[in-house]
């Protein structure tokens, strides 16, 4: 009995070797094509946060699921502490800062780290990538009679860098720099170098916000508070930070026009370091509540409450994708 071969399409026959290997390629093709869209978008109700914990003996940077509440460890050194975490390149790498002030990057498909070859110098936290992945910005410290902080920006293909440049300068400290989501603003804290500072975070910073096509800034917090930590919303139409202005650290969300602000969290312990969930429904967050830093979530609003790490030891800068 004649058996009628299979035809693809330009007339291939995936029976015949060359048939075979085409059908090999497209598999191949059509795996590394759910790789990067389908499996890394996370199922509803469920996120991937990457935050720093010392739950090893020292602060390493872990990811964890939201709904399952289950962690890997990312990092594993035993001298250097890794911190501030942030997502970028659709989640296969990690941009973060160490204890000996330097910026790494961790290829998590490759599981490889590398640390950037920047000009000596003191780079603090955090470090983030803008929308478009070509360069980073992070805070340069200098320190003087009265300390400041710039911050800086430097383009960064594969494992090359540009040199770097300064990308907002004031008279007093920036830090806590975030993109908006267009990557045509950027948010960040700053303390004005004639305003006195009675603690290390005490009633001296306000979010403000740079126009990065004209160069303009604007001040976007004005609650006669300690505000800080800005994280642009997915839409690019609030920003939650962390301010002290109802007498302890709450977190907090106030419109792009500096409108509305109000306070998601009211709890008399220190609760810092929001982020948004990618569809903009919860705000994960760090809380002292149970007597160390541990993750929660919230909704926006201040209800479903839910503890996501019982570490016990402490937690700093998450990021959430």
């Amino acid at each position: 009995m004649l058996i009628k071969r299979r035809k693809g399409r330009f007339g291939l026959t995936f029976d015949s070797p060359f048939g075979r290997y085409m059908g090999l390629q497209f598999r191949i093709i059509l795996w590394v094509w759910f790789s990067l869209t389908v499996a890394a978008v996370p199922l509803a109700g469920a996120y991937e946060v990457v935050f720093s914990s010392c739950r090893s003996g020292n602060w390493d940077l872990w990811a964890l699921d939201t709904e399952s509440k289950s962690t890997r460890c990312l990092t594993h050194t035993d001298s250097i502490d890794e911190s501030d975490p942030h997502w970028f390149d659709r989640g296969a790498r990690v941009v973060f800062s160490d204890n000996l002030g330097r910026i790494g990057i961790h290829d998590l498909l490759r599981n490889r780290i590398w640390v950037l070859s920047l000009p000596k110098g003191k780079y603090v936290c955090p470090v983030v990538w803008p929308p478009d992945g070509n360069q980073l910005v992070f805070g340069s410290l200098v320190t003087t009679p009265s300390d400041d902080s710039d911050l800086m920006t430097v383009a960064f293909s594969g494992k090359k860098l540009s040199s770097v440049s300064t990308l907002v300068s004031r008279a007093g400290m920036e830090t806590f720099p975030d993109f908006s989501p267009d990557g045509k603003r950027l948010a960040y804290s700053f303390w004005p170098v004639e305003r006195p500072r009675s603690s290390f975070f005490g009633v001296v910073e306000d979010i403000w916000i740079r126009d990065l096509e004209t160069g303009s800034d604007r001040q976007l917090t004005d609650l006669n508070a300690d505000s800080y930590e800005p994280a642009w919303s997915p839409d690019g139409s609030r920003i939650a930070f962390t301010s002290n202005a109802n007498g302890q650290y709450d977190i907090w969300i106030i419109d792009a026009d500096g409108l509305n602000p109000v306070a998601i969290t009211q709890h008399g312990a220190r609760d810092s370091s929001p982020c948004w969930t990618p569809d903009g429904k919860f705000l994960i967050f760090v809380s002292s509540r149970t007597g160390t830093m541990e993750l929660w979530m919230i909704g926006l609003d201040g209800r479903e409450l839910t503890q996501l790490t019982d570490d016990g030891c402490g937690i700093r800068g998450p990021h959430c994708k």
